[in-house]
């Protein structure tokens, strides 16, 4: 946990929906926030004197203390945001962000609170999706109304109280808060990397507005007990909805109940089916890696025993290069293995290669000409790492000398190249290594 003591100095900005489904939830959003302050339009009314002074003092101030003293939890795990090449932005919220807000809850009314709630959720803002906004001045408009409903009950009363109607918002507020972020960041057909990306930044942002609604519940409470006379409601005289005939009574009981129910049952199904998801992909990988190992060696000595064979054909020490390039393509037509086949001179001057070349695609790399030298003095095969070839591409190669296989003089160094990925070169069809689950695991040259 961190507090950074000024956050960005540049002005907010946000990006407009990608598709029309966040349109047109961004739509609902607006709509609903235009309705309640429609609704209010009494409370901007009350606005006069000192009423319209602290509210324009409370306006002012917002901006200021919603990029002051920022609390952030540590998130080693958090995602960049997706199909964005950027570094993950944790969350974290303003000390003093919400200290001019409900103060406008209280005293001024929700319409004036929600307005201010909407420009502190402007300037904290972090992932810069317009629905983050929106989500507080509508939670701010709810606690508003929590805090100066004058029903009669124990339950009105118990909402009437920071602490409770803080911690309740913050609870109601979240699948909203959800459903925004899935919207906004949503791309056809990647749905669920954004649902992963939502799900971590959920993880962070949850706490967080659970301890910010603790912390302003336990001020404002404390300001309730010491002043009691600062209380927008001191006496309630209207029954409540829900308390008036009995059929109310009962939906208002069993409706939160249902709700409570599918929502661990959604919960559990969906925690279920990506520990399941999860489990199947990590199983695929590590099969998928066992069966690659255990295809390995005998796919390096198959390549061996090839270079030794192709090396000892006679027509490659040809002074021909025709003739030496026909027996190359003899070879890779035959058994397609290799990618590449090349032919050096004991001075290591190019005799043939086969596929047809560019400039510069024959030309050994610092790997092969490690070994060149070697094989030329020595004999024998020898194996390259893994490593980048022409054009970028990951190669394996395999060396051999040019001599009978009974003895005699060396005529120079054979190289082939196997392609461990992306395409094979044009026309040719062969060395590119992938595995073969339909054969039973392991690797294959195709």
């Amino acid at each position: 946990m961190n507090i950074l003591l000024w956050g960005s100095l540049s002005l907010p900005y946000f990006e407009w929906p990608a598709h029309w489904g966040a349109i047109l939830l961004l739509g609902i959003y607006v709509a609903l926030f235009l309705f309640v302050v429609s609704r209010s339009g009494h409370d901007f009314k009350a606005l006069k004197g000192r009423r319209l002074l602290l509210f324009a003092s409370l306006l002012l101030i917002t901006p200021l203390l919603n990029r002051l003293l920022i609390l952030r939890l540590p998130a080693p795990d958090l995602l960049p945001p997706p199909f964005l090449p950027a570094e993950p932005v944790v969350p974290g919220f303003p000390l003093l962000g919400l200290l001019p807000v409900i103060p406008a809850a209280i005293w001024l009314g929700v319409g004036p609170a929600t307005i201010l709630g909407l420009v502190a959720g402007l300037f904290r803002s972090t992932t810069h999706v317009l629905f983050e906004p929106l989500n507080l001045a509508l939670g701010v408009a709810l606690l508003a109304f929590f805090l100066r409903q004058d029903f009669r009950g124990g339950f009105a009363v118990l909402l009437r109280q920071p602490l409770s109607a803080a911690l309740m918002v913050a609870l109601l507020i979240q699948p909203v808060v959800m459903i925004g972020w899935l919207v906004g960041e949503y791309y056809p057909g990647q749905g669920l990397v954004v649902l992963d990306y939502v799900l971590n930044l959920m993880a962070i942002s949850i706490p967080l507005a659970f301890i910010e609604a603790l912390l302003y519940g336990l001020l404002f409470q404390t300001f309730y007990f010491l002043f009691p006379r600062i209380r927008p409601v001191r006496v309630a005289r209207r029954s409540p909805p829900y308390a008036r005939t009995l059929n109310r009574r009962f939906l208002f009981l069993l409706i939160p109940l249902f709700i409570l129910f599918f929502s661990v049952l959604v919960y559990a199904v969906a925690s279920s089916a990506i520990n399941t998801a999860t489990r199947l992909a990590v199983d695929a990988m590590v099969r998928d890696a066992r069966n690659g190992a255990e295809g390995i060696g005998e796919f390096i000595s198959t390549g061996q025993s090839l270079i030794r064979q192709f090396s000892a054909a006679s027509p490659i020490w040809s002074d021909d290069a025709q003739v030496c390039q026909a027996q190359l393509q003899t070879f890779i037509q035959m058994l397609p293995y290799f990618s590449r086949l090349t032919a050096y001179d004991p001075d290591g001057n190019l005799r043939c290669s086969y596929p047809s070349y560019a400039l510069g695609e024959v030309e050994p790399t610092p790997e092969e000409q490690e070994f060149l030298f070697l094989v030329q003095v020595t004999g024998g095969v020898h194996t390259t790492p893994v490593h980048r070839g022409p054009n970028n591409s990951v190669i394996l190669s395999f060396l051999s000398s040019l001599e009978p296989v009974t003895g005699g003089e060396r005529e120079g160094v054979l190289v082939g190249r196997v392609e461990m990925g992306g395409e094979s070169p044009a026309g040719t069809g062969t060395g590119r290594i992938a595995m073969d689950d339909a054969a039973g695991g392991g690797l294959r040259s195709r």
